[in-house]
């Protein structure tokens, strides 16, 4: 639905262009380059695409910090209770005396005691040597330089989709066609790259564009 606004706010200026008079060629030429500066600029659609496609260079920047702190990490770690059992006997004997001292009896008590503990141990065993240089840092590497081609080829793709796109848009303005069938696959070509750049920014370009469009939205940085 908002394609369609749009294409009705093209032939406004359109039809503006050609009734007011215009001083030369070069001036309807500007207006008609200048009329879709509201859209979204083609960097931040690129980076849109590259944020959702999970190319962005925080993803590498993490994997370089976890392999350098990985050496940190324990290569191994054991733990093991120990149980300690144990039986202890104790023995009371007591005494009564008259009063000069004589055993008048004797008494003897034993106790016996079950004793049961335990104990745990830990430990654990690090390789430093990855402080120096891990060898994970060479894979990390290989997969760093993959994800730049990878985002440059996505931002070369956007690129191209997003300026063909502009093309067609400022040739809509400049030529419009006579009839619907000439218009007709002009206006799908049109819907079909607006769509493609949305499904590439994971559904941002559509969302801006309505932004962008509404009477209230902020402006947003180009």
């Amino acid at each position: 639905m908002f394609v369609d606004v749009g294409y009705a706010l093209a032939f406004f200026v359109v039809f503006h262009l050609q009734a007011a008079p215009v001083p030369d060629e070069a001036e309807t030429l500007r207006a008609a380059l200048h009329a879709y500066d509201w859209e979204p600029s083609p960097r931040l659609t690129q980076l849109a695409a590259v944020d959702f496609a999970g190319l962005g260079t925080g993803r590498v920047a993490a994997m370089r910090s976890r392999v350098r702190w990985r050496a940190l990490v324990p290569d191994a770690v054991e733990g093991r209770y120990q149980i300690d059992e144990g039986t202890s006997d104790r023995f009371n004997t007591s005494e009564d005396l008259d009063t000069e001292l004589r055993v008048l009896d004797t008494a003897t008590t034993t106790s016996r005691t079950e004793d049961v503990g335990g104990r745990w141990y830990m430990s654990a065993r690090w390789d430093l040597r990855g402080l120096v240089f891990d060898p994970r840092e060479l894979d990390v590497e290989k997969l760093a330089n993959q994800i730049a081609e990878d985002r440059i080829d996505l931002e070369t793709l956007v690129g191209k989709l997003y300026f063909a796109r502009r093309r067609l848009q400022v040739e809509l303005l400049l030529s419009p066609p006579t009839n619907a069938l000439d218009a007709a696959p002009l206006y799908l070509d049109l819907r079909e790259m607006t769509a493609q750049l949305d499904a590439l920014t994971g559904g941002w370009f559509g969302t801006e564009l309505r932004r962008r469009r509404s009477p209230t939205a902020a402006p947003t940085p180009r």
